[in-house]
């Protein structure tokens, strides 16, 4: 059984007064804490609304708060708090990374670093589908999974090949939050270190097909890429 509590670990700080012309940030959607083991996220769903999530094993804690951007800073309001609004200093490294400062109360690293991603708990047959900006949370087991297309060597339709070729991803896996495993799967068995399944902490991860398959008359950007990959405990 899940349960959903009020989340009160994310420590803020730096208020200060501040005026209320806005910059034009693309903020909406999920952004995943990187630097955490756990999945925590930023979840900005309007341009005033968004959630604090933090994800563990049959476990969901959020808190909600409306927000305002200015002068490269957020503006964080908690809702159902008195404590007011919190500054914080924002960043894009790139249209998928930003860094917010005062959301940690580490010193050696004050300010935390999130990716855009898409948070994914669907699971079919065992099976579940990855997209690259794709992350994958079981609540069951408490696992976390991410993939990466890495090879591509398949023999692409309208060619004559005297080989059928393979493609291969990258997995990620992160369980119960605390440990860190990375492998590689194949579209075939190659080699005892390049298979098309693997066994760690008793769950077996088989690696069932990569798409889109190669095509002579189409080209294909990373984006269009999905890992389909199946998990059995």
């Amino acid at each position: 059984m899940r349960t959903k509590i009020a989340l009160g670990l994310f420590v803020l700080t730096g208020l200060l007064s501040c005026s209320d012309e806005e910059v034009n940030y693309d903020l909406i959607g999920k952004w995943i804490d990187t630097e955490s083991f756990g999945l925590q996220f930023i979840e900005f769903y309007s341009k005033n609304e968004g959630r604090f999530g933090l994800y563990s094993k049959d476990y969901e804690r959020y808190e909600n708060f409306n927000y305002r951007l200015f002068d490269n800073k957020i503006a964080i309001d908690f809702i159902g708090d008195n404590e007011g609004e919190t500054i914080h200093d924002l960043t894009f490294s790139n249209k998928d990374k930003i860094q917010i400062s005062g959301l940690t109360v580490i010193p050696e690293n004050p300010t935390k670093t999130y990716q855009r991603g898409n948070i994914n708990s669907e699971k079919e047959n065992n099976e579940i589908v990855l997209g690259i900006n794709d992350i994958y949370f079981d609540f069951e087991t408490g696992i976390r999974l991410q993939s990466y297309p890495i090879n591509e060597s398949r023999c692409p339709k309208g060619a004559e090949c005297i080989w059928a070729g393979f493609a291969a991803a990258r997995f990620d896996l992160i369980v119960d939050g605390n440990t860190g495993h990375t492998f590689n799967l194949a579209t075939i068995d190659l080699s005892s270190e390049l298979r098309r399944d693997t066994i760690i902490n008793g769950m077996t991860f088989k690696l069932l097909d990569i798409t889109p398959h190669p095509d002579l008359s189409k080209e294909y950007k990373i984006s269009d890429y999905k890992v389909i990959v199946s998990i059995d405990n």
